[in-house]
This record gives C-alpha cells, structure tokens and sequence, in this order.
C-alpha cells in the first residue's frame, strides 16, 4: 500500500541527508486501534512544499521547485500540471500532488510509544543535530521541534501523548 505523508522541508532535507530514518505522529484516540499511516513494507511518498513553475507540452511534463532549492522535471498532464498552478506561488505540502512527489520512503518498522520516552538514538535517527551533541540539548531540541509543530493542534511535549513511530529507509529519490 501507498500512502502520503507530510514533511517539513527541515525534514526532507534531513532524509536527503541520510540523517532522517524515523517520524513520529500522534495516535488519535479515534484511531487507536489502527495505524493511519500504514504498516511495515508499506510505502510513504513524501508531500512537501513545491512551486510549479513551468510546463513543456511536448514532454508532458512540469518544473517543480522544491522548498529545499532543487527542481526537477516532472511526468504529468496538461491538466495536471493546470490545477496544481492555481496557487500562483509556493503549494503548502498538503495539496502537493502525487506526481511531483521525489521522495518515497519504506516502513521498516512500526510500535507506539509515549512521546517522552523517546531514546537518545531515536532523537538523531529523527535527524535532529546539535552542536554540542549532549543528551540534554538533543532532548531540547527535539521537544522545541515537536512543539512547533504540534503544541498549537493540543498535543504538546508537556501532555506526552501516544504517538506512531515509523522507521522506514528511503528507497526512491528522483532527480533531475
């Protein structure tokens, strides 16, 4: 099975990097006694932010312009590549397209977890870096990454909620 899944561009470059090999989500309470996000062997492509920004009819395809400053060309159709221009500008990554999608990652393992109880290791394969690489500023910064991205929505570091843990290998990167 095939399923998207949305990544910051801190995020994408951290898996470009080689230093991203896991993501944690929240487990909503509606959905406890499912995995949303898919199973091991199962297959994430990876939803980031994108701009479109030029077509070749001849080719059928589309530039796409990666928040992290790569492009690359792109199979899709007229209409396609028409209805993903109707942004004018940079696509939030929850409306890009399959088909400009670069990444596509493999689960390789799946559990849940209490979110504090993530370990030291997990911290780095979640491709969080430090300067000074205590266990102290790791956790720091970790939690200031979670909370960002996830206090707003109630599920903040403090309420330690039950999250997904999905460790996967990125098996396909397409380049220009």
């Amino acid at each position: 099975m095939e399923r998207p899944i949305l990544m910051t561009t801190d995020s994408v470059k951290a898996i470009l990097d080689g230093r991203k090999t896991q993501t944690r989500r929240v487990v909503k309470p509606e959905l406890k006694k499912l995995i949303p996000h898919g199973q091991v062997g199962d297959r994430l492509w990876v939803r980031e932010k994108i701009e479109v920004i030029g077509w070749f009819s001849g080719l059928q395809k589309a530039r796409v312009e990666y928040a992290t400053g790569e492009s690359l060309d792109a199979n899709c159709t007229e209409e396609q590549y028409i209805k993903a221009i109707q942004y004018s500008a940079w696509t939030p990554s929850i409306f890009m397209p399959r088909w400009a999608s670069r990444l596509t990652l493999e689960i390789t393992e799946v559990r849940a977890e209490r979110l504090q109880e993530i370990s030291d290791a997990d911290i780095l394969a979640e491709g969080i870096t430090s300067s000074v690489e205590s266990d102290a500023e790791l956790r720091l910064r970790f939690r200031n990454l979670w909370d960002s991205l996830n206090a707003k929505r109630g599920y903040g570091w403090d309420k330690n909620p039950w999250v997904w843990v999905l460790e996967f290998d990125n098996i396909g990167v397409r380049v220009k």
